[in-house]
């Protein structure tokens, strides 16, 4: 086991933290946009809590992992031995097994580069950049950097960073993984949850997409028309 793995670890922490992590603070219940519906209600209402609970888990598996590695190189402090004990279900040589695999590799470049995405969409975005579905005063049409490529660049990112932050504590080499901690009640329940608001959120981000061009191009007409013809796209070049 290597401390190689930890930098990409850290990598991984800091782009969980920042995909679940609002630019904006809350929209004010009076300034959401009133003409959506129900279900889109129901998600700004409760986007925070998911991001919550995804960021705490995107944030806090790496930590571990990070401790069980740091803990093998020093097996004899006492430290060391209380983290080992609680966090290796069996064996201590199943340490060994903690490398950077390339499936572990790959998911970590996919999660952390469509996190750097969806940072840039944030600084496009800047003031506007909201969790919840709102229209700001002075907001525009915005067709510059990823929002030039495909329309809701913010969403498919996120999506993709989710997928690949979860594969990086599941594949071979991970700590989740070779260490027996998907076999404890505790992991099955994190993993469980993980993968159910990945899908949950995607699924709702994907509906959100054509609920907010909706409600742009009753907003912005013409220019908003303009903009669609020139990216028809709304996560995905020539797919969706």
């Amino acid at each position: 086991m290597s401390l190689t793995k930890i930098p990409f670890l850290f990598t991984g922490l800091l782009s969980g933290y920042t995909i679940t992590t609002p630019p904006q603070p809350k929209v004010a219940t009076p300034d959401l946009h009133r003409d959506v519906k129900p279900f889109e209600r129901w998600f700004s209402a409760t986007v925070r809590i998911h991001s919550i609970v995804l960021k705490v888990l995107t944030c806090v598996t790496p930590v571990l992992e990070t401790a069980v590695i740091i803990a093998d190189h020093f097996p004899n402090h006492p430290l060391s031995k209380l983290i080992l004990s609680t966090l290796v279900r069996g064996p201590l040589s199943l340490t060994r097994r903690i490398t950077c695999s390339r499936a572990f590799l790959a998911s970590s470049a996919v999660g952390s580069l469509a996190a750097l995405v969806r940072f840039q969409c944030y600084q496009t975005m800047g003031r506007f950049f909201t969790f919840e579905m709102s229209i700001r005063d002075g907001q525009q049409v915005v067709e510059d950097g990823w929002y030039g490529v495909v329309r809701h660049p913010s969403y498919i990112s996120a999506a993709l960073s989710l997928v690949g932050l979860g594969l990086m504590h599941a594949v071979a080499g991970s700590w989740v993984r070779e260490c027996g901690m998907l076999q404890t009640r505790a992991g099955k329940s994190a993993a469980g949850i993980y993968a159910g608001l990945t899908v949950y959120v995607t699924l709702s981000m994907a509906w959100r997409s054509r609920e907010e061009d909706r409600i742009l191009k009753r907003q912005f007409g013409e220019e908003w028309e303009a903009y669609a013809r020139s990216v028809p796209w709304l996560w995905i070049p020539y797919v969706f």
